[in-house]
């Protein structure tokens, strides 16, 4: 009896054994295929960030609530904060106060006269455009773009338009005076061609004459 309790006893342990054996391979099975997705996930998390810090402009990931919860390396760039002390906080700081209804309101993309707000509190031109993004968290990608170049550019453009403008006034009317100039001056010269010596119309139709000529120098000038 002793001898088939004892018996039974060690396959009870043996069998244990071996569930115990199997459950342990499970377990570092499990935390193998945990570590390896934990690392998928930190490559991933790297390849993210390595790929929107690349990017010529800022990059923000905003929840719900409009917090940002990333910030690429060009935020910092162009508003004058550490990104790390923008995570948290509302997007609305970039922004000037009158431009945060439309923003809540997601009323921004498009618009010519959004403006970002730098550290020091000056503006400048900005481009937003917002996509959502299918996450657990319903998060929003931000991507606004410095366009102080390009507004600058236009300004010119249309500063020079504005000279060739009044470039071909000044050259018409220019024209058109010229064209009167030269029947006063040629009247003058007629009346100048008739008079005696000793005739006293003399000396006004010169001085009409020289006045004529100058005048025609001037319009040459223009």
């Amino acid at each position: 009896v002793l001898l088939l309790v004892s018996a039974g006893f060690m396959a009870k342990l043996s069998h244990s054994r071996r569930r115990l054996r199997t459950a342990n391979a499970q377990v570092q099975l499990d935390l193998e295929a945990r570590a390896r997705a934990e690392e998928a996930l930190r490559d991933s998390e790297a390849r993210f960030r390595a790929l929107f810090d690349s990017a010529p402009q800022t990059v923000l990931a905003i929840d719900r609530g409009h917090r940002i919860v990333f910030a690429n390396r060009r935020s910092e760039e162009m508003f004058g904060q550490p990104r790390e002390e923008l995570i948290g906080k509302s997007m609305e700081i970039l922004l000037p106060e009158r431009l945060h209804a439309d923003f809540r309101e997601n009323r921004l993309a498009g618009r010519p006269d959004v403006a970002g707000l730098r550290a020091g509190g000056g503006e400048f031109p900005i481009e937003v455009s917002l996509g959502p993004v299918e996450t657990s968290e319903g998060l929003t990608l931000a991507f606004i773009g410095d366009i102080s170049e390009r507004v600058a550019l236009q300004q010119q453009l249309l500063q020079s338009q504005k000279l060739e403008s009044v470039g071909h006034l000044a050259g018409g009317v220019a024209h058109d005076f010229n064209n009167l100039l030269t029947v006063i001056l040629g009247y003058a010269q007629m009346g100048l061609s008739k008079v005696r010596p000793d005739d006293p119309l003399l000396e006004p139709l010169g001085e009409i004459a020289n006045a004529a000529e100058r005048a025609a120098a001037l319009t040459r000038q223009l």
